[in-house]
C-alpha cells in the first residue's frame, strides 16, 4: 500500500485491484505509434564497479554520502520516480542489473524492457568491452532504445580496450553518442539523463 500511495493510489478505493490495469503488449504500442501506459521499465547493465547503484540511487535523490550510510545490503536494486514528459506525468522504474562478465547471460527479464541503459566507467579501460559485447548479443537490430552512459565523466578518460571506441561504437550502430553521468550529478532527480530514458521508454519509434 505504500508503494501504492507513493504512486498516488487513493486509500478511498474498495480494492487494491482498482490500483491494477492491464495495458496492451508493447510491441503493439510500437507497431501504432501510441501508447496510454504511465510506467516504464528501464534496465540499467554493466560491469560491477561501473556506477550503477550511485546512478539508480541519484533519480532518488539520494547523495554519495545517503548511499554509504544506508550500505549496500539495504539497497534495493530498483528505483521509482516520477517525470514530466510533454507535460505528462510518467513513471521510470530503474533496475540495476549486475553483469559479473560478458559471457553472462542476461535472463528473459533482465532483456525486456523499455528502455536498456548499457553503464560503463571512463577509466577503467576494460568496462565499455561488457557494455559493447552485451549490445551486439542480445540488443543489436531489436526495437529495444538502447543508450550508453559514461561514468565518472569529470575524471581522466582512459582509451577502452575494444576494437572501437565508444562513440565511434555509437555512430556504427545507429546509437546516441554516449552520455555523461559526473559526480556532480548525483543526487540530482532532475538530471537530462534521466528525461531523455523517459523520452526513449515512452517514444521508442522516434530517433533520440
Amino acid at each position: 500500500m505504500e508503494l501504492l500511495a507513493y504512486l498516488g493510489f487513493s486509500i478511498h478505493h474498495e480494492s487494491q485491484l482498482d490500483a491494477i490495469k492491464v495495458t496492451r503488449e508493447r510491441r503493439i504500442d510500437i507497431a501504432e505509434r501510441f501508447t496510454t501506459r504511465a510506467v516504464f521499465q528501464c534496465h540499467v547493465i554493466g560491469p560491477k564497479g561501473a556506477g550503477k547503484t550511485i546512478f539508480l540511487q541519484s533519480f532518488a535523490g539520494r547523495s554519495l554520502m545517503d548511499v554509504a550510510v544506508m550500505g549496500k545490503k539495504s539497497i534495493s536494486p530498483y528505483v521509482l520516480n516520477s517525470v514530466k514528459v510533454k507535460q505528462s506525468t510518467k513513471y521510470l522504474l530503474l533496475h540495476e542489473v549486475d553483469v559479473l562478465s560478458p559471457d553472462e547471460a542476461l535472463t528473459t527479464y533482465e532483456k525486456s524492457a523499455d528502455v536498456i541503459v548499457l553503464l560503463y566507467d571512463v577509466t577503467n579501460p576494460d568496462s565499455f568491452a561488457y557494455c559493447a559485447s552485451i549490445y551486439l548479443k542480445y540488443f543489436y537490430r531489436t526495437k529495444v532504445p538502447c543508450v550508453i552512459v559514461a561514468t565518472k565523466s569529470e575524471l581522466c578518460e582512459v582509451e577502452q580496450k575494444y576494437e572501437q571506441q565508444p562513440s565511434d561504437f555509437c555512430r556504427t550502430h545507429s546509437l546516441p553518442q554516449p552520455l555523461r553521468f559526473r559526480l556532480n550529478d548525483t543526487g540530482k532527480t532532475d538530471n537530462p539523463i534521466f528525461l531523455q530514458l523517459a523520452m526513449m521508454a515512452v517514444y521508442p519509434y522516434v530517433k533520440h
